[in-house]
């Protein structure tokens, strides 16, 4: 094992040690970290790479060299990484993140922050094509340093990470450099590219910083919030900010751009922007039924507790909209180091944070965390939300 392989699973064990949780990558939600799920952690920065030609979800994102028309064995790779790690510049390895001053108290504005400018199509055309050839780049950088190559999260030198997936979007180019513009840890945006006719619908990528860190990990264990390191306040303080800004109008759900939202929790992956909750509302139980209930009773029974959901009024606050553990990460001080993944996020009703977060895997540690954050006082909603789940299950899962 080399020296950089054996600090950072001593580093991750450490981390482990100290809250019983922590290292878990989920693929799609990694990218600030260029990390994929996994489980032997082969660079710091939470650089966890999966076993040889596979990665968590299954799919093979083996490395075939041209010149060789084969895999490099693990011992040809660990031969290449001990010799590279003698004199690469650390910049220019996987596991780079740039030097952040962390300030002694965290601070987030709780003014809103202004929507960016986004470059116009012409100029993200530019990139796109740029963009293409930093793929086709990152086949041969993955090869050398013997990390699997991910299509999706494209890992490349100098501290940077490139996210091109089906899911990547404008919305989330804005909302990352809002929150980012008002203190919370994201990544920096560089630029974003367009790619028209690309099959599976991904039509944008976005060039990023790498953030350092390891991902959380939900588990069963307690929540000790008197135990707990300085992230978990952090965290709220990152919340808690967000939730003061202001939308563009009193009621209105949608994006920073005030486009429709994107979520894979939502009826057909889309939703908005409305400008009244009775329309968002309407449009949630438009997807209703009575699918899988095993009796027309227990349907309307269902209905009536998610209807409830229409009786009370409540501010619309800006949302992550995926509010789950694997989009934190922290740091080996038990510092928040990155809050990830805003490509859901918007203007929405304000129990949706919390009830996201909640909806699933109750009493497990993360819906303590929401909990604990603000998601007690939404009891009903959960109710209500758990409810529409239910209803509507059919109309997002497995699109």
């Amino acid at each position: 094992m080399s020296q950089e392989a054996y600090q950072a699973e001593k580093d991750l064990n450490s981390y482990q040690a100290k809250t019983g949780r922590g290292g878990k990558n989920i693929s799609d939600t990694a990218q600030e970290t260029g990390v994929d799920a996994g489980a032997e952690n082969k660079f710091p920065g939470a650089q966890v790479r999966v076993g040889p030609g596979s990665t968590a979800s299954g799919s093979d994102h083996r490395v075939i060299p041209p010149e060789e028309g084969g895999e490099i064995d693990d011992q040809g790779h660990s031969r290449i990484q001990e010799m590279t790690s003698l004199w690469m510049p650390q910049i220019l390895r996987p596991d780079y993140t740039w030097p952040r001053q962390r300030p002694a108290l965290l601070r987030v504005s709780e003014i809103t922050p202004p929507v960016p400018h986004i470059p116009g199509r012409t100029v993200r055309l530019i990139w796109g094509l740029i963009h293409r050839g930093l793929c086709h780049f990152s086949k041969w950088y993955c090869h050398w340093f013997g990390i699997p190559f991910d299509h999706n999260i494209v890992q490349l030198p100098f501290g940077l990470l490139m996210k091109w997936t089906d899911r990547t979007n404008l919305e989330e180019v804005a909302a990352m450099q809002m929150v980012a513009a008002a203190g919370i840890p994201a990544p920096k945006f560089l630029c974003c590219g367009e790619h028209p006719n690309q099959p599976f619908n991904r039509t944008f990528s976005i060039l990023m910083t790498r953030l350092p860190g390891i991902t959380l990990e939900n588990s069963d264990d307690l929540l000790q919030v008197e135990g707990e390191e300085p992230w978990l306040e952090e965290l709220k303080t990152c919340v808690d900010a967000m939730r003061q800004w202001s939308p563009p109008e009193k009621l209105f759900t949608g994006s920073v751009l005030r486009t429709p939202i994107l979520s894979q929790r939502v009826p057909r992956h889309i939703m908005g922007p409305f400008t009244t909750q009775e329309d968002l509302y309407d449009y949630l139980f438009s997807a209703a039924s009575a699918h899988g209930f095993p009796s027309k009773e227990k349907f309307q029974e269902t209905l009536v507790e998610a209807r409830k959901i229409y009786e009370r009024p409540h501010r619309v606050v800006f949302t992550h909209g995926d509010f789950k553990a694997h989009n934190i990460l922290v740091d080996n001080d038990g510092h928040l180091s990155g809050f990830l993944d805003w490509e859901s996020a918007g203007w929405y009703p304000e129990y949706w944070e919390f009830t996201t977060a909640m909806r699933f895997g109750r009493n497990s540690w993360w819906y303590q965390v929401a909990a604990w954050m603000g998601g007690d006082q939404y009891s009903q909603e959960l109710s209500s939300d758990v409810a529409l789940n239910l209803l509507t299950v059919d109309s997002y899962v497995g699109m």
